[in-house]
């Protein structure tokens, strides 16, 4: 139906006309839908890197890892590729498809004191790999503290190395290795790890990673 113009015809009421169309036999235009918009890439939320405290997180040491010891002020480099958590106890590196592994803690004591506490973080490390130590004469096997098979410079730390055969681990036979140390703070530190016999290079490879152990930077 035509409009009707109103019956004031002045120049505003020309005006109107001419904005709302009357008048005019043409449909109005149909409406087209408008696209929801782009949801932006930054509004993702970031994925968190891992914080690495335990193995359920599935974090693979690189080059660049350093490792926190607890109980110290030192840190580790684990063997590239191999897996690692940094636990509140105990800091653990292995590698799937082997019995080899690395256990490190730190403790602090002095005097008296010292060898209890030594020996607490021996047994513990041990138990942590579930290591079946070596008996001799049905005495377990228990290092030397005062007389160390071999002894390392490590910058101003000094590396105290203990090795025993016939351990075991996983139902595989091999070696024992541990390892006593005191960073730069005076915190005393312990090594405890296990490599089965005919495996040189994890025995390489534990050999390089314990001998990183160091004030590191805690990148």
């Amino acid at each position: 139906m035509p409009c009707r113009p109103s019956v004031w015809a002045g120049p505003l009421f020309s005006l109107v006309l001419a904005i709302s169309g009357c008048g005019s036999t043409q449909e109005p235009d149909p409406e087209i839908p408008t696209a929801e918009p782009e949801t932006s890439v930054s509004a993702k939320p970031k994925r968190q890197k891992p914080k690495c405290e335990a193995l359920s997180e599935n974090c693979l040491a690189t080059a660049d890892t350093q490792a926190k010891v607890p109980g110290s002020e030192a840190v580790m480099i684990p063997p590239v590729g191999w897996g690692y958590a940094q636990q509140s106890d105990y800091t653990i590196s292995k590698i799937e498809g082997s019995a080899a592994a690395i256990v490190l803690a730190g403790f602090d004591a002095t005097g008296a004191e010292e060898p209890k506490a030594r020996e607490a973080t021996y047994t513990k490390l041990v138990t942590a790999l579930e290591i079946t130590l070596p008996e001799k004469f049905k005495k377990k096997f228990v290092p030397k503290w005062e007389k160390p098979d071999d002894v390392r410079k490590n910058g101003n730390m000094e590396l105290k190395l203990w090795q025993a055969e016939a351990a075991k681990r996983e139902g595989k036979t091999g070696y024992l290795l541990v390892l006593m140390t005191v960073d730069p703070a005076g915190k005393k530190i312990v090594g405890v790890a296990f490599s089965p016999e005919g495996d040189e290079d994890s025995i390489k490879k534990i050999s390089a990673a314990l001998e990183t152990i160091g004030p590191g930077s805690y990148q």
